[in-house]
């Protein structure tokens, strides 16, 4: 199957003791769709976790239980969490309930880059035939996450995000930029929170006479997102780019 449907569900940021309630509800909207994967905003759980938190455990069993039952592809966002005397901001890949492995945010934003660590580890998973990386919101703005999950072969980019919303147009420059430039689909999502808006948006490039152009869809503030991707068409554009690109360059510039 070529085509996979992905939903961006914009939730709220809540404490930890209204996700679970907010979760239910939330998957309860979702549109029953075949070869679907499902993705959650950066950080919409506020409070940071520890691994003995009781109240995050039953979260991600339900999150596990879910995937498992209707054969979900999940990325639930991405969480603080409190391990080994450092915090991190990383974000599951859950498949067939179970967690497949996590991928840690590289470059913390402003004020987390006082407590949180950044991780030094750009990982892909496998769903179905497609690879899919995670980059968690400010990893999107630089060209080199993008590039170095082109490089191992990524299909689709999923962007769990944070944004607010006088910077909504810079977002979605930043998303359609490493889009276009690595002939990669991506998905953002944004938490539909007052000071965030939502606006998510999904970018994936598409063949046009010499060259590409994108289709790009994006969300209100109170809708989820809901669209198809068909990744073969942009795999083929995509190992034509990269053949094309030198990956550096060595040139002399007189002062």
């Amino acid at each position: 199957m070529k085509d996979i449907s992905i939903i961006g569900i914009q939730l709220p940021v809540v404490q930890i003791d209204d996700a679970l309630n907010l979760l239910e509800d939330a998957l309860q909207k979702v549109v029953k769709l075949e070869n679907k994967v499902v993705v959650f905003p950066e950080r919409w759980i506020s409070n940071t976790i520890t691994n003995e938190n009781e109240k995050f455990s039953l979260i991600i069993e339900r999150l596990l239980q879910i995937s498992k039952d209707n054969k979900l592809c999940i990325v639930p966002g991405s969480f603080l969490v409190e391990s080994e005397n450092k915090i991190t901001n990383r974000s599951p890949f859950i498949l067939d309930g179970k967690i497949m492995g996590w991928q840690e945010k590289i470059s913390p934003f402003l004020n987390e880059r006082s407590r949180v660590t950044g991780g030094k580890q750009i990982n892909v998973f496998q769903f179905n035939e497609i690879k899919i990386g995670i980059a968690i919101c400010y990893d999107i703005d630089f060209p080199y996450y993008s590039r170095i999950l082109a490089h191992k072969g990524c299909d689709l980019i999923i962007n769990p995000a944070l944004i607010v919303e006088n910077f909504h147009d810079m977002w979605h420059l930043y998303v359609k930029a490493r889009s276009l430039e690595n002939r990669i689909g991506i998905i953002s999502v944004n938490s539909s929170s007052e000071v965030f808006m939502g606006e998510s948006i999904a970018s994936f490039p598409f063949p046009y006479k010499f060259g590409a152009k994108l289709s790009t869809t994006t969300a209100t503030q109170s809708s989820n997102l809901i669209v198809e991707f068909d990744w073969e068409q942009v795999r083929e554009m995509r190992k034509k780019r990269l053949e094309e690109d030198p990956g550096s360059y060595d040139l002399f510039i007189k002062k």
